[in-house]
């Protein structure tokens, strides 16, 4: 192997340009100081939460009794919770699920009014190996 003054001098400049990176990257600190606040900031926020929910907790262990002004006022929380979870479709969320059949000569379908979903396919054309009618369920129409 040949020694010459240009390999010693391109690993002399990659080292060059490594600890120059590393001297560049590394945080000042201010910006030390102000990821530690932040650290300490989400820490405090998750310490009012925590205490939050062990307050939930002890409240869930000990029910207090509702009268029925107090449980009417919970019903009408609970319903405006709801309407602001579901938005325009809240009147779609609280009906009931009737279903639509669609039919016609090659197959019939069953979809429920609620959601649209599919509830089984009836294949016309076709039958199981026991003869009966082939009937998708929504698991196998996926």
């Amino acid at each position: 192997m040949q020694k010459d003054n240009s390999s010693y001098l391109g690993l002399f400049l990659i080292g060059l340009l490594v600890f120059g990176w590393l001297w560049y990257q590394t945080p000042s600190q201010k910006d030390i100081e102000k990821e530690k606040a932040k650290r300490d900031s989400v820490a405090r926020v998750e310490k009012v939460r925590n205490d939050q929910m062990a307050a939930a907790e002890q409240a869930k262990a000990h029910p207090v009794a509702l009268t029925d002004s107090a449980r009417k006022a919970d019903s009408a929380n609970t319903a405006n919770a709801e309407r602001q979870k579901y938005g325009i479709f809240y009147t779609s969320h609280t009906g009931t699920g009737n279903d639509i059949v669609i039919e016609n000569d090659l197959l019939k379908a069953i979809v429920s009014a609620k959601g649209g979903k599919i509830s089984s396919v009836e294949l016309k054309n076709f039958k199981t190996s026991a003869g009966t009618p082939l009937i998708l369920k929504p698991h196998t129409l996926v």
